[in-house]
């Protein structure tokens, strides 16, 4: 065989080879492009789902805090406080703490708490009822943060816990509990203090996901998981153990220097992508200490967030790359075939069939391996 003939036998390997690298970039681009466009749509599904789920806060806080006031007008309550709070006159707020309790279904404790920190009504949840613990249970709560930073407040501003987990006789409750506590105090018709009242909330409603498709975190200030979707990390505040390792700041160092010094937006790094809002309650909350009604404002605070890690993102079009791939590479191996078929065919009508087939055979491998290789190759580093 002359050098005119192998260049000629040569000639659509290379034609291959280019058009091959057109077929794949072509399709690389458009697939890019619907890529970029289904994580449009996925950045302001995850924008709407954070939104919404700050409506379901600020929904269900309104909620609580109205619910807290209305029962501290009560009129039983009010004749319980301006009678020198006899225990007699316990039965018709006991009553009406059973009726709220029963009817709202969603708190775990509802109590009444003397200027002195004792328990006197408190009205508990089970599984399936609530019922009044009887005064031989009740406890004082004189040393618990919830009732320090709610009884010197003015009427009807309300005292916030963080949301935690429920404790009782100092040992946390098991099955865990995640509450969030909400207090106010409660005033005779001289203005003079009697007492606190306190709504335990079940703040699972609060930390479940139901709006995102992606994971989703809610953090306190302090970087804590209070729900995610790895359950061993979440509460680490809440135990000696846990306390230095679970923590949001560890796993997303990067993430969190951006998400803890703004109150809400979006960002793609290295891991994947974060949208996060800082959500603070209506300024008739109060967390506690001195008290500057002209400037009032609440500093409890939660970061809700979801997470989509980079490899989930972009999975589909990682999947549509390995597609393009194997169809390619599927077109290849029918170019090997009749590629060969042609140059055999050259060979033995030209004369120089013998040993000169297996020549066609490697020049017509090469034809369709070497391009099928390239687009691999360029898919390991796309």
């Amino acid at each position: 065989m002359n050098q005119q003939k192998i260049k000629i036998f040569i000639r659509p390997f290379l034609k291959s080879l280019v058009a091959s690298v057109l077929f794949f970039l072509i399709v690389y681009y458009f697939l890019d492009s619907l890529n970029s466009k289904s994580n449009d749509l996925i950045k302001n599904n995850e924008v709407i789902s954070i939104a919404r789920k700050e409506a379901q806060f600020d929904f269900n806080l309104n909620e609580i805090y109205s619910d807290l006031i209305l029962l501290s007008t009560i009129s039983s309550l009010e004749k319980y406080s301006n009678f020198n709070q006899i225990d007699s006159l316990l039965d018709f707020v006991q009553n009406d703490f059973l009726s709220l309790a029963k009817n709202r279904g969603f708190y775990d404790q509802v109590r009444l708490i003397d200027i002195h920190g004792n328990e006197k009504v408190r009205v508990n949840k089970s599984e399936d009822s609530v019922y009044l613990v009887t005064s031989s249970d009740l406890q004082n709560k004189k040393d618990r943060y919830y009732f320090e930073n709610s009884i010197d407040l003015y009427k009807n501003l309300v005292s916030l816990s963080p949301i935690d987990l429920n404790v009782e006789n100092s040992v946390i409750q098991n099955p865990i509990k995640p509450v969030l506590r909400i207090s106010t105090p409660i005033f005779n018709s001289k203005e003079e203090r009697k007492g606190i009242i306190v709504l335990n909330y079940l703040a699972e409603n609060l930390l479940s996901n139901a709006f995102s498709s992606a994971s989703f975190i809610v953090l306190n200030n302090d970087s804590y998981y209070l729900s995610s979707d790895d359950k061993s990390k979440n509460w680490g505040f809440m135990y000696d153990d846990k306390r230095k390792l679970n923590k949001f700041e560890n796993d997303h160092p990067e993430a969190w220097e951006k998400i803890s010094n703004s109150s809400k937006g979006q960002f793609l790094n290295s891991k994947g992508l974060y949208t996060y809002t800082k959500y603070t309650p209506g300024l008739y909350l109060h967390e506690g200490g001195d008290i500057d009604l002209a400037n009032f404002k609440t500093k409890r605070s939660w970061f809700i967030l979801s997470f989509i890690g980079k490899d989930e993102l972009y999975s589909n079009f990682n999947a549509n790359v390995n597609y393009l791939y194997s169809v390619t590479v599927l077109l290849f191996v029918l170019l090997f075939y009749f590629y060969s078929i042609y140059l055999l065919a050259d060979f033995f009508r030209f004369g120089e069939g013998g040993g000169y087939w297996i020549l066609g055979f490697i020049i017509s491998f090469f034809a369709s391996f070497v391009p099928a290789l390239f687009i691999y190759l360029l898919c390991l580093l796309i």
